[in-house]
């Protein structure tokens, strides 16, 4: 769920196609014009980063595969990015009881760390040293990275000697169910800000594409504090469940306010507020589930269940809002009005699931 590729990946994922009647020269309709204005054609704009991402595949081709040609982009890429991330949240959360929600909010504040250190790098580095060496450079930082934390890390309990990849028995609990589509629906609306702020930005507002790409690491920069502060609250006061339904059902509200959106200035509170909220979202989100589990042996494997439904969120969300854009001719308002509407539905979903463990008692910490 790292958002630190959002600035290629919100470019490259709402690019119009020459197919359709924007990069045709039909324009958008006359409503949608006068409502949202002229769409800018950024065909041009975007074939650089187009072409790096090709080249980003050939290259994590090259570098996996045994093959002496180029065999397109890695099937296990994804994977390693998301087993990394659960096992090291896995592991954190069996040290702590009183203060987990807080330490998995400064693991999770590294996400926020990522999203603003990378793309600043490769900003920085690309026109200086070129795409080879600016690679070279991240992956330099990141083999640091992991190897300060293989040094550091240990396993707390023994693992269990043998059990299920999949505790299936698990969606079988009303709870666990009902958190596992409170979350996709979360997850599955909430990177659609991420990944179209610049976009509309540029589209709508008519920013320079510097200011666009401010707009993204403005909100991973609110999102450090947003993860940390969060943590210390629901520890100290409330527990995750109780502060991040607020967040979700505030996050749809910010989201539907988004269409009346019209100036630099609305632009830059609007991605304070969303990165605000969203980032309390991500921090609590593995507490919620450790709180989940009785079981510390089976955290792992409960925490890496929910991990693969959401994986399945963050994947088809912001395409599928782009292809709302595409359909509505570059107007953003149906795509707005949906992820909107999605975090909502994922917020009463996990009212539902604090519900069936606690009932209908409003002051219980959960």
């Amino acid at each position: 769920m790292n958002s630190s590729n959002v600035q290629h990946k919100e470019v490259r994922a709402h690019v119009i196609s020459a197919e359709s009647p924007i990069a045709a020269g039909n324009g958008p309709s006359e409503q949608s014009a006068s409502e949202y204005g002229e769409p800018v054609r950024i065909e041009d704009k975007v074939k650089n980063f187009s072409r790096l991402g090709g080249s980003m595949t050939k290259l994590l081709g090259r570098t996996i595969s045994r093959e002496p040609e180029d065999p397109g982009p890695p099937p296990d890429g994804g994977l390693k990015a998301w087993t990394q991330a659960w096992m090291a949240f896995a592991l954190i959360s069996t040290y702590f009881d009183k203060n987990r929600a807080l330490a998995l909010a400064v693991a999770a504040s590294g996400n926020a760390t990522g999203g603003m250190v990378f793309p600043a790098m490769v900003e920085t580095l690309l026109p200086r040293i070129g795409f080879p060496w600016t690679m070279r450079a991240l992956g330099f930082l990141m083999l640091g990275i992991a190897v300060l934390n293989i040094a550091i890390m240990r396993t707390r309990i023994p693992p269990r000697k043998a059990g299920p990849l999949l505790e299936i028995s698990a969606f079988r609990e009303t709870t666990y169910s009902l958190f596992a589509v409170g979350v996709f629906l979360m997850f599955w609306g909430q990177y659609f800000g991420y990944f179209y702020i610049g976009s509309f930005g540029r589209d709508i507002i008519h920013l320079k594409q510097a200011d666009s790409i401010n707009l993204v690491l403005i909100m991973n920069g609110i999102g450090f504090f947003g993860r940390l502060i969060p943590g210390y609250i629901s520890d100290r006061w409330c527990g995750p469940f109780n502060y991040v339904i607020p967040c979700a059902m505030i996050t749809g509200i910010i989201l539907y306010c988004w269409a009346a959106v019209r100036s630099h200035e609305a632009m830059l509170a609007w991605s304070v507020l969303y990165g605000w909220f969203t980032a309390g979202m991500q921090g609590l989100f593995a507490a919620m589930i450790a709180g989940l589990t009785t079981d510390l042996k089976r955290t792992g494997v409960r925490m890496g269940m929910i991990f693969s439904v959401t994986s399945i969120a963050v994947l088809t969300g912001p395409p599928l809002g782009g292809a709302l854009i595409q359909r509505d001719n570059g107007c953003y308002l149906n795509a707005q009005m949906w992820a909107a509407t999605v975090i909502v539905a994922g917020g009463l979903v996990l009212t539902m699931a604090r519900i069936s463990r606690t009932g209908f008692k409003l002051m219980v910490r959960m």
